[in-house]
């Protein structure tokens, strides 16, 4: 049960589907800046507030577009 999401590591918790985010979004937690934050700092129930160390290209977006899909 996700709760207010303040008790839940974002990427390290498994609380979207089988396994952790960071397990199924490997390549997006590497280069992402909020590693080690929770549900509650980084998605307000409507958007993903995640940054990242450099851009993308498109299979990042395609995986970034995968990720804001599933949460």
């Amino acid at each position: 049960k996700l709760g207010d999401g303040k008790l839940i590591s974002f990427w390290h918790d498994v609380w979207a589907g089988d396994c952790s985010l960071k397990v199924q979004f490997w390549d997006l937690f590497c280069i992402c800046n909020q590693v080690d934050s929770t549900v509650a700092q980084v998605w307000d129930g409507n958007d993903l507030k995640l940054t990242f160390r450099r851009c993308v290209d498109m299979l990042g977006m395609n995986r970034w577009d995968q990720l804001v899909c599933l949460i």
